[in-house]
């Protein structure tokens, strides 16, 4: 997000009338495609009925599944610096210490 994603401008400018539309700006129209979201998870399509709508909830469950596995498996642990962990450790000591007296 920045100000030009933003456009409190183009906000501003249309405010609450009913003479335009966001949805017939420049700037909307400039930028509603990067704007899109498209669920790698959820389905959008229509109800349907109950059967459907079952094996639907299923097929979403196996594709969260399956993404959470492909990226636990994907993990990497990030780079720390060695001064940084020790530093960190120095304060969780400190605060045993001082708020759990061990």
């Amino acid at each position: 997000m920045d100000p030009t994603t933003l456009a409190l401008d183009e906000i501003e400018k249309v405010g609450f009338s009913e003479k335009i539309s966001h949805l017939e700006t420049s700037h909307t129209l400039e930028h509603f495609r990067k704007a899109l979201w498209f669920p790698q998870i959820m389905d959008r399509t229509i109800w349907e009925d109950g059967v459907k709508e079952t094996r639907k909830a299923e097929e979403l469950i196996e594709r969260a599944d399956a993404q959470w596995h492909r990226l636990l498996k994907e993990y990497q642990d990030p780079e720390l610096d060695p001064k940084l962990i020790r530093e960190i450790d120095s304060i969780v000591s400190c605060a045993k210490r001082d708020l759990l007296k061990r």
